[in-house]
């Protein structure tokens, strides 16, 4: 089989905010890794507004070292567990980077924020949001969930300004219900479903503190009346919330500078909500394309676009299928960080979401 070579770095520049997304070469060690990615904010500009990180966690701690030591500490950095898919120290990571003043915070335990403005709107990063221990998951999660309202409000914020998060759940199978329950609690006490349900991503991935949430948001509020704010719905997938589910398919942000769309993590269900192509993967990875693939394009997009994509696997060895799909259509030959993450259902064996702009 031909092998499709994952692009390694992706660098998109809208006005002051710099996207970027790197896979580590063949052979690149991790601290050639770092240099690259200092010369490439060097030559921007950019100071970092927060990095994310998918490997296995052995690699952690050395990892953070290492860019730490380049970048100081104060950014949101946040390491998702999940084995890796090549011979590299890690899957890759995924950034962004602001010109401009930058307001960085510290929360709880090892969480911290940055917060930034442009002449559209107001935005606020949150990382390594960690629930903590020796709680039940779900009461785990409910406190975390009024920990990221308090740091919110306190920065000018209000839990309905959140666009996107993303969730890593140890052991997802034994409570995703029970988390979707104390997240569709939250959402209504809050008015959520009254203004916009934030796109999102549940997956499994440990965390260096072995509690059972790991959690990054993004909260924006438009500054003028121009920006156009939207849920954008799929038209192969009916809205989560239809079967128990609290998020929308995509978030759209229009300002006058540029489009952005981030996508929910996509996996190959049917507009009943029941999973389509159970146990078959490579029917599930052209199933999820498809679905992906109609939402770009309905919405003005195309692949080029895109400023990260990520690929979640729930076994490894379906990495070669996954590349033998890319091989045999050139149409979905997006740039992916590949990582080994089980789904939120035990019959789920692939999931893809991406951002992108233009």
């Amino acid at each position: 089989m031909e092998k499709v070579l994952l692009v390694n770095e992706i660098v998109k520049e809208k006005g002051a905010l710099l996207f970027m997304q790197l896979i580590p070469e063949s052979g690149e060690t991790m601290s050639e890794f770092c240099q690259r990615l200092s010369q490439l904010l060097s030559s921007y500009d950019r100071q970092l507004v927060k990095v994310t990180c998918f490997g296995d966690l052995a690699s952690q701690l050395a990892f953070e070292l290492e860019l730490t030591s380049r970048f100081g500490s104060e950014f949101p950095l946040t390491w998702i567990e999940g084995e890796t898919c090549s011979d590299s120290f890690m899957n890759g990571i995924q950034v962004w980077a602001f010109k401009g003043q930058l307001e960085y915070f510290q929360a709880k335990g090892d969480a911290k924020g940055c917060s930034f403005e442009d002449e559209q709107g107001s935005y606020l990063f949150m990382g390594d949001l960690l629930s903590a221990p020796a709680q039940t998951p779900e009461d785990g999660y409910a406190e975390l969930l009024l920990q990221v309202n308090s740091l919110l409000n306190e920065k000018g914020f209000a839990f309905t300004d959140i666009v996107r998060t993303w969730y890593y759940l140890d052991d997802i199978l034994s409570w995703y219900d029970a988390f979707n329950r104390v997240r569709t609690r939250f959402f209504k006490q809050y008015g959520v479903f009254e203004k916009l349900v934030p796109a999102s991503t549940g997956v499994s991935g440990k965390n260096k503190r072995a509690t059972a949430v790991t959690m990054e948001l993004l909260a924006f509020r438009p500054r003028v009346e121009t920006v156009d704010l939207k849920q954008v719905q799929s038209p192969l997938q009916n809205e989560a919330g239809e079967y128990g589910s609290s998020f929308s398919r995509a978030i759209r942000i229009g300002t006058e500078a540029y489009q952005w769309m981030t996508i929910s993590g996509t996996a190959s269900i049917l507009p009943s909500g029941e999973t389509a192509n159970s146990g078959d993967v490579q029917k599930q990875i052209a199933h999820s394309f498809e679905v992906i693939g109609q939402m770009v394009k309905n919405e003005g997009y195309s692949f080029n676009d895109i400023t990260r994509a990520t690929a979640y696997l729930k076994d490894h060895s379906s990495y070669e299928l996954l590349q033998l799909f890319l091989c045999e259509n050139p149409d979905y030959q997006v740039p992916l960080v590949v990582t080994q993450n089980t789904i939120c259902r035990d019959d789920l064996l692939f999931e893809v979401e991406m951002d992108l702009v233009k």
